[in-house]
């Protein structure tokens, strides 16, 4: 499970290493299931006269819009084993949604083939 991943961080780099994850999933038998997770409230529209230093901070992470990036960039690898999921937590920031996201893995889980 990823909840409310830092995808920004470090540059994005985590995207630059997509090219290795598909080599480990064209291995035979790999296999895997990847829960992704993000608060609603993580990536605000920030109107013209907001001057809130935190709300703009969290809208130049693009959590909500790095996360349905890196859901698509995954997709390819369903056929070859990874099973992923994206799941939006409503009415919660990026503090709230690890709570959320916690219990709700267990269903994820519980519902493994």
């Amino acid at each position: 499970m990823a909840a409310s991943p830092s995808l920004w961080w470090n540059e994005r780099n985590l995207f630059e290493q997509l090219p290795q994850l598909n080599k480990r999933f064209a291995e035979p038998g790999t296999q895997a299931r990847l829960l992704l997770s993000v608060g609603s409230l993580e990536e605000p529209v920030i109107t013209e006269g907001n001057p809130n230093p935190r709300q703009r901070l969290m809208q130049q992470r693009r959590r909500i819009s790095n996360l349905n990036e890196l859901f698509a960039a995954l997709q390819p690898l369903r056929s070859l084993g990874l099973e992923s999921a994206q799941m939006m937590l409503p009415g919660a920031d990026h503090g709230g949604s690890a709570a959320q996201a916690s219990l709700r893995v267990l269903d994820f889980a519980r519902d493994q083939p």
